[in-house]
């Protein structure tokens, strides 16, 4: 593999396998800030062929696989060659209605993936941007203080393999961003919400209450805060683990609804269940 080091390498990568005329299918997803801040890192890495163009993401003891390529065949076909050169274990995600992914995902299994989790994009309309939240005094934007704590109780609690959790540096930006939101309490962060606003959708990336500070509503003061950021935006996504049944039963309390839309999460080499 080399390591991918210009972004410009992805734009024409993708208008090359788009003139062949064959199709694309992709489950390449990240943002081209992103995908900058990786680069710059040096933790991106690729593989190119005549019909595909795959993408690694190295995060700690394993990579995530991103791909574009031309039909499904040529996606067996590549990935051949990238698993003979990868000596780590690899998680990928597909993206798409059930109809989509199942025959995506029938392929990786059949190059030796298993699944290791499902999630279900759930989403919230503001039917009203004037809403009024109860805002509890305790929530407030997060600051270059709260970083470290935010950046340590995701990796702690949070699942890097059906979870691409942030770097140091893009929990900074959220800061700069105003979108990170912290529950403090005696001085102590017990909980925190990081989102993104993009036009005039708002995604929900982390909801966090510490385990000492749970059933003290603290969640629910940090997601109407949430509610309250985003209240002029049109709609609000995130991600639940399609399993869990009580906590979809949760989030539809607040307004969320189902999609037809899910994450499947696949991963290659039993080491990363030891």
């Amino acid at each position: 593999m080399n390591r991918l080091t210009d972004y410009t390498l992805i734009q024409q990568s993708l208008q090359r396998l788009k003139e062949l005329k064959k199709g694309l299918v992709t489950n390449f997803y990240l943002t081209p800030d992103r995908v900058k801040l990786l680069i710059e890192k040096e933790l991106l890495f690729y593989r190119n062929a005549i019909e595909s163009f795959f993408i690694l993401l190295r995060d700690h003891n394993f990579y995530h696989l991103y791909y574009y390529v031309t039909s499904l065949n040529s996606l067996y076909e590549g990935l051949g060659p990238v698993m003979e050169e990868v000596g780590r274990p690899i998680v990928v995600d597909i993206i798409g209605t059930k109809e989509q992914t199942v025959p995506v995902e029938n392929l990786f299994i059949k190059r030796g993936f298993k699944n290791y989790t499902n999630l279900n994009r759930m989403s919230r309309l503001n039917n009203n941007i004037k809403e009024v939240c109860s805002l509890n005094a305790n929530v407030r934007y997060g600051e270059t203080k709260d970083i470290e704590s935010v950046h340590e109780f995701l990796h702690i609690y949070f699942d890097p393999y059906s979870e691409q959790l942030p770097m140091i540096d893009e929990i900074e930006n959220w800061v700069r961003r105003g979108e990170l939101l912290v529950y403090e309490d005696n001085d102590i962060v017990s909980g925190f919400v990081l989102f993104d606003i993009i036009g005039v959708t708002s995604y929900l990336r982390y909801w966090f209450v510490h385990p000492n500070y749970r059933n003290r509503k603290v969640g629910s003061a940090l997601l109407n805060r949430y509610f309250y950021e985003s209240r002029n935006t049109k709609r609000q996504l995130f991600w639940v683990i399609e399993s869990n049944i009580n906590a979809i039963k949760r989030y539809k309390h607040y307004g969320f609804q189902e999609e037809n839309l899910f994450d499947r999460i696949l991963i290659i080499n039993q080491q990363l269940h030891e």
